[in-house]
């Protein structure tokens, strides 16, 4: 069952408003969280190897305004995504409603829980509220008449990791499964050619220092490869330009090369390497490819034709499953029963701009699903981003339950949800291309 949500795209007040019929304009802005070593450690992290980062992208076409903010966590929690929506559509005059906040899925920054009992977590939260403030007040201030253009590029810096052991699959790199290097690209410039920034769309969590990385057998904390990307993007554009990096369906997609890594031997029997922080190089040099290819593809794109927004959402019903209440319980297997528990929620959001469109989805799919939706997809131009307005875990296609996955025992939805969400979407995605009536392939 899908409930369907066409936003009513809210009128702004006058003085924020562009002239009715204006071109597009767009503004982005950025700041570091002001984390510090003495409010350590926090969620096992004991080190700060370099800064996390909030990126807001702003967008209005004199009828609607939207926005999207990137947070270096891992997952967002339900407070932290409701004030951090409150604070953007404050600051940027966007209705609430038309503001999503995404995750970087950086396995490398600290959770903020506040019912943890930890010293430096309410000093943390603040900073992360004042980084968000920043950032908006920039996008909002230095809003301006802009051209997009669509990009693509390609990078090998992610891989499948899903693995087959002795006792089932797990995790580690799999140059054989499916695995999906597409870069998308949406590229914003200003009137007089100055680049704004770059949104960036590639398939790969950013957990290259996952669970390593610091002092005293602790963690580390760094943008890890997505903010190594973009701090190369942003390095290669110059001025002021803003790179915002968002993951696309990337639950069975894993980095190349990371400091923690499962080494098979033939009998498919497992043995763990960690060579601590060491592993930062791995996570510059390939967030320095993926930035560098981000850049090229941005600048190789052809501009589009002046845009309008419009903006749906989305919920679909879909059969839920009993999900292990610990990860330890979760391990690789022949024989799991993934037995359906009733019904859950997967929400989705989609933005059109232009001719081309942003699927946001809570759920972590895999990459095929992700492919899918852009192989089906009626517009020239479609990036897929997970991790949108909260998180609920792994959406594994059938090659997944069917394979028993880590993605699919870890995961709170039963098997044929992907499918049914994909299908909602897609239904969604034409019914606005008729509406558009624009943007063919």
């Amino acid at each position: 069952m899908t409930k369907r949500l066409l936003l009513a795209l809210m009128p702004l007040s006058a003085a924020v408003a562009a002239p009715a019929g204006a071109d597009l304009t767009a503004g982005m802005g950025r700041a570091e969280i002001g984390l510090t070593a003495d409010m350590l450690p926090i969620d096992g992290f004991t080190a700060i190897h370099d800064g996390l980062m909030v990126r807001v992208l702003l967008f209005d076409d004199g009828k609607t305004r939207f926005a999207i903010t990137v947070l270096d966590q891992t997952a967002i929690a339900a407070d932290l995504l409701a004030a951090t929506r409150e604070t953007v559509a404050r600051l940027t005059k966007t209705p609430a409603a038309n503001v999503w906040v995404v995750a970087a899925a950086n396995f490398a920054a600290p959770h903020i829980f506040m019912n943890r009992p930890e010293p430096g977590l309410e000093r943390y939260r603040a900073a992360m509220d004042a980084a968000i403030a920043s950032a908006a007040s920039r996008a909002s201030a230095s809003l301006a008449p802009a051209r997009i253009a669509w990009g693509e590029g390609q990078s090998t810096v992610n891989v499948n990791r899903n693995v087959e052991m002795a006792d089932g699959w797990w995790l580690g790199s799999n140059d054989h499964g499916v695995i999906d290097r597409r870069l998308g690209v949406l590229r914003l410039d200003r009137s007089d050619g100055r680049p704004i920034g770059i949104l960036a769309n590639y398939p790969v969590q950013s957990s290259v220092m996952d669970q390593t990385g610091g002092t005293g057998g602790g963690k580390g904390v760094t943008g890890d490869l997505g903010g190594n990307a973009a701090r190369r993007a942003e390095a290669l554009l110059g001025g002021d330009a803003v790179a915002m990096f968002v993951t696309g369906a990337s639950g069975d997609q894993g980095p190349a090369y990371t400091a923690v890594r499962n080494v098979y031997d033939s009998q498919g029997h497992m043995t763990r390497v960690d060579i601590g922080d060491k592993g930062f190089v791995l996570a510059e040099m390939q967030g320095e490819r993926l930035g560098a290819e981000a850049v090229r593809a941005a600048r190789a794109a052809a501009p589009a034709a002046p845009a309008t927004l419009s903006l749906a959402s989305g919920t679909v019903s879909l059969p839920a499953k009993r999900r292990p209440p610990t990860l330890a319980e979760i391990k690789p297997t022949r024989s799991y029963e993934f037995t359906v528990t009733g019904k859950a929620d997967a929400p989705y959001f989609i933005a059109r701009i232009g001719d081309g469109v942003m699927v946001g989805t809570q759920v972590q799919l895999d990459a095929a699903t992700g492919m899918e939706i852009r192989r089906r997809s009626p517009f020239r131009h479609t990036l897929v981003l997970n991790m949108v307005n909260g998180g609920a875990k792994y959406l594994a296609s059938a090659a997944g339950y069917k394979a028993i996955t880590y993605q699919a025992m870890n995961s709170g939805y039963a098997p044929g949800g992907a499918e049914a969400l994909s299908a909602a979407i897609l239904g969604e995605l034409a019914a606005m291309k008729k509406s558009a009536g624009a943007g063919t392939k």
